[in-house]
């Protein structure tokens, strides 16, 4: 299709349409539409724009620019290029851009007004370097959930004591209205940076402002690691009007995955050296503590993590890691409620609905990595403590349901490439089918020491050729065993 726009500058020229003051309505009204391929068949880019500046000036001050299902809305490259739309405003509802200038070119929406709705996001920021776009004194109106406000590159480390200041920093000196907070939209996607909660988070705080708030509801991290300092504490004691807001079936402590940018498991992380404590407020499936998707998870000798140990809702997991994602606890795990596990480590996650997700369709999967086994394994390690208080549960679960992949050599077949260790101590205090260690098609090693308190239980359990070795201690309760393979 033709890629239909409002005014398109190029070759150094000069393109005057301001106005002295702002227009009543829409000067600049453009729909666009998804492009076609040389076949006829429709893509995933968009078409279309509302003021295009290629090293060339658009002079459009007073206008109003509304763009719907196109590219960009504005859009300003190359050396020389400027648009200029001062007290004017940008509406802008698709999946691309509403401001998009390649580093270089220049656009200048200030004392004006940008709406964001649909997919868009705003515009881009670079957190070391100068940005192009400049919005001083706009104001930013948020008209839906999946908005971003901004694509923010080039950040090396963020702390969470400073979020507050460091977002307005981004803004320029744009102002969010305060009818955005109806929407669930994130300031940023921030890929390959490093997290450092240095101050304690409460994830039930609901003051806009608050960098409890934002780093919870306003910031979607991929690819990156986050650190929880010594002493400082992670709470997510939720409810599910809580979770609604945060578009969550369960409360979370901390989670993080891999993106399309993750050479590989090295990239994405969470090291615990403080507290995180989670739990459901009212009644259904109980939270996760940490989750990390193709990365690592080191719960450190000082590092704590408590789910559901006051609400003793079922279902929790203290630490659960999928698709290659080492696991090491050092320190401490404390899971309540029935049928959970302390640590559980899968092949690959799962879907709302309980279906393995295939590792092709991971924004992370390569084919190189594929063909050489990279993805699928599980390796558990407890150095630290395990204590399940419920019934029905597992103090940690070595879970290979990779063998439902579409590509063979996304499957591990061996049970060395699931496995769990225990060095430390797991104490089972529920009983009716408790499991100290479980796996299937995978290895179990104890050398630490397993108490079973509860009956009708066992201390290790393994299915589907799975091996299992004790040279440690397991203490069980009558009518429990020790090992069940």
């Amino acid at each position: 299709m033709i890629n239909v726009g409002g005014v398109y500058a190029k070759g150094g020229s000069t393109v005057d349409i301001s106005n002295p003051s702002l227009t009543t309505s829409d000067n600049i009204s453009i729909q666009g539409a998804r492009a076609v391929d040389t076949a006829g068949s429709q893509t995933d880019v968009y078409a279309g724009f509302g003021l295009f500046a290629d090293a060339s000036t658009i002079k459009a001050d007073g206008n109003k620019v509304y763009a719907k299902d196109t590219g960009v809305a504005v859009a300003s490259i190359g050396l020389g290029g400027q648009v200029a739309l001062d007290k004017g405003e940008v509406s802008y509802d698709g999946s691309g851009y509403a401001l998009y200038s390649d580093g270089t070119g220049q656009i200048n929406l200030t004392n004006g007004k940008l709406t964001l709705d649909g997919n868009a996001t705003g515009y881009i920021v670079n957190a070391t370097g100068t940005n192009p776009i400049h919005l001083t004194s706009t104001n930013i109106f948020v008209k839906s959930d999946k908005v971003i406000l901004m694509d923010l590159r080039n950040v090396a480390s963020m702390n969470t004591s400073t979020l507050g200041t460091t977002f307005s920093s981004y803004l320029g000196g744009a102002n969010i209205d305060p009818s955005s907070n109806a929407y669930k939209y994130k300031y940023a996607v921030v890929d390959g940076t490093t997290m450092n909660i240095d101050s304690d988070i409460n994830k039930a705080d609901t003051t806009s402002t608050s960098n409890d708030y934002i780093f919870t509801r306003r910031l979607l991290l991929q690819n990156s690691k986050i650190n929880v300092n010594s002493g400082k504490t992670v709470t997510a004691n939720l409810g599910s009007t809580d979770l609604t807001s945060m578009d969550l079936t369960v409360p979370v402590g901390l989670a993080v995955a891999a993106s399309s940018k993750s050479t590989d498991n090295t990239s994405t992380a969470i090291t615990n050296d403080g507290i995180v404590t989670v739990n459901r407020t009212d009644s259904g499936n109980g939270g996760v503590g940490l989750y990390v998707n193709y990365g690592h998870i080191n719960n450190n000798a000082s590092g704590v993590v408590d789910v559901e140990t006051t609400g003793n809702n079922p279902n929790a997991v203290g630490i659960y890691g999928t698709n290659s994602t080492p696991i090491v606890n050092d320190g401490t795990v404390t899971v309540g409620g029935d049928k959970s596990f302390g640590i559980l480590g899968l092949s690959y996650r799962l879907d709302k609905t309980g279906a393995m997700v295939d590792p092709s369709t991971e924004a992370y999967y390569k084919a190189t990595k594929s063909s050489s086994g990279e993805y699928g394994k599980v390796d558990i390690t407890n150095n630290g403590t395990i204590t399940m208080n419920k019934d029905s549960a597992l103090g940690i679960y070595a879970h290979n349901n990779s063998l439902a992949a579409k590509n063979t050599t996304d499957r591990r077949t061996s049970n060395t490439e699931v496995k769990a260790t225990n060095t430390g101590t797991i104490t089972m205090n529920g009983g009716n089918n408790s499991i100290g260690m479980g796996t299937n098609r995978g290895t179990l090693v104890n050398t630490g020491t397993i108490n079973v308190n509860g009956t009708v239980s066992a201390g290790m359990y393994g299915t589907d050729k799975s091996a299992l070795t004790n040279t440690g201690t397991i203490n069980v309760a009558a009518s429990s065993t020790k090992m069940n393979l």
